[in-house]
Order: C-alpha cells, then sequence, then structure tokens
C-alpha cells in the first residue's frame, strides 16, 4: 500500500460560460442577435456589426449576475477601454449587503454640480443622543 500523499496539482480549468464551448458560443450569439435588433439597446449595441460589444456585454452580465439589459445601459467604452457608470457601482456597493450604503452631498447647481463624501447615518444609542 502507497502511503504517501498525492502531490500532483489539480488541472487549472477556465470558468465556465458563454466561451468555455463552441454550443454555448453559438447560443451566447443568437442570444445577442436578439439584442443588437432592439431599439430599447443603447445605440453601441444597435445593429449586426456590433454583436462583439452585446456579446462581451452578456458575458459580463453572466459574471456578475446582473442582467443584460443593466449591464448596456451602464458599461461604457471609450477608445476600447470600459468603465463602468458611477450609478451603476453605487448601487451595486449599496445593494450587496456588505457594506454601509454610500452616502454623498450634492452641492452647487446645474453644471457646477458636485458631489462629496455624506456622513453615513448613524442609530441613536440612547435617548439623548436621540434628541440630539
Amino acid at each position: 500500500m502507497n502511503n504517501k500523499p498525492n502531490t500532483t496539482p489539480e488541472p487549472i480549468t477556465p470558468p465556465a460560460g458563454a466561451f468555455s464551448s463552441l454550443e454555448a458560443l453559438n447560443a451566447m450569439r443568437d442570444v445577442a442577435k436578439t439584442f443588437c435588433h432592439s431599439t430599447l439597446v443603447p445605440p453601441q449595441y444597435r445593429g449586426a456589426k456590433n454583436i462583439g460589444n452585446v456579446m462581451i456585454a452578456l458575458d459580463l452580465a453572466a459574471r456578475t449576475g446582473a442582467n443584460p439589459l443593466t449591464v448596456m445601459r451602464n458599461l461604457n467604452a471609450e477608445a476600447g477601454t470600459p468603465s463602468w457608470s458611477a450609478q451603476f457601482l453605487i448601487a451595486r456597493v449599496n445593494s450587496c449587503g456588505r457594506f454601509e450604503p454610500l452616502r454623498y452631498k450634492l452641492t452647487g447647481q446645474g453644471t457646477n454640480r458636485d458631489a462629496s463624501p455624506g456622513r453615513p447615518r448613524r442609530a441613536a444609542t440612547s435617548d439623548s443622543e436621540a434628541r440630539g
């Protein structure tokens, strides 16, 4: 009987998803085509020439657990670099349950508006604290 521990490392497998097999990729392409023909998606995702953008958005939606249309409305690309809208990021942080909700204070008017960190709300711990 061999009592030596098995030191062979487990093989690294890529995460399962739309790019894991030809069948999954074809299924994603079919879904992407539907989005490409919708007037509800932002312009950068419309039309057959933008099917690649839609497929990337669908993959990001699957990986983050977000709705595909929400991803498309909040994912911006400038010069090939994707970035999330601040509104989307704040909503994700506030809804994840791991952090206190983000608070911020808006000041100014029109184009001179500014947002700065607000003070988190604290629950009153005694009657004197609750009265202020």
